[in-house]
């Protein structure tokens, strides 16, 4: 029950207290301070993305100035924001937040900061598509990667057949390895032939050790 009325009396008074404090002694709105209090990279994007996400949706307008639900959408939108809109985002955060225009760092870090979200939510979707396409065998361009995969990692041994048992000695667990891209589809495909060209001994190290009669 104490739990309870914590809870209640945080969410819709306290916090509320403590962040006009913290906005008093250091002059600096929360998104200010979420920026400023974490280095560039990943961390900072995923603090901005998530907290930045969940807090700005609770704001209200200041006394005077938009109406609640069109200030709360501006900075709602700032981490849904695309690439191509970026920029005029930067500034309607900065004018809601009273923000100085002329403040190039915070100007830079929040940039980069939606640019990287924008990012990482357009290659999610690639991939997504990617798992989504099967694979066909009578897509040239597939049996092509399969047949690419194979000569990455069995060099000194010619394929005999397009379906033969030699598929297992790479890892699939049948004659015909597309029945082993049905969860995966396609991006199952592309990431074993990505990492065979590009980290070649590591991937045939690895194909070694699972074959070998006792550590495989």
């Amino acid at each position: 029950m104490l739990v309870y009325i914590w809870g209640f009396l945080y969410t819709n008074y306290v916090r509320f207290w403590i962040k006009w404090i913290w906005r008093l002694m250091t002059r600096k709105c929360q998104l200010q301070r979420l920026l400023d209090g974490s280095t560039a990279g990943a961390r900072r994007t995923l603090s901005i993305g998530k907290r930045g996400c969940r807090t700005w949706g609770r704001l209200s307008a200041p006394a005077g100035g938009l109406k609640s639900g069109s200030w709360k959408l501006v900075l709602r939108n700032a981490v849904h924001v695309e690439e191509d809109e970026v920029e005029k985002c930067v500034r309607d955060v900065m004018k809601e937040k009273k923000i100085d225009q002329k403040d190039t760092g915070f100007k830079t870090n929040l940039r980069l900061s939606l640019l990287q979200i924008s990012g990482y939510k357009k290659l999610y979707l690639n991939v997504e598509n990617l798992r989504k396409v099967p694979y066909d065998s009578n897509n040239k361009e597939h049996e092509e990667q399969l047949i690419e995969l194979w000569n990455l990692l069995m060099p000194h041994e010619n394929l005999k057949a397009r379906i033969s048992k030699q598929w297992c000695d790479i890892g699939f667990q049948g004659d015909d390895p597309k029945t082993d891209f049905r969860g995966m589809g396609l991006l199952g495909l592309v990431n074993l032939v990505y990492f065979s060209k590009h980290y070649t001994h590591e991937a045939r190290q690895i194909l070694s050790h699972s074959n070998h009669p006792k550590l495989g």
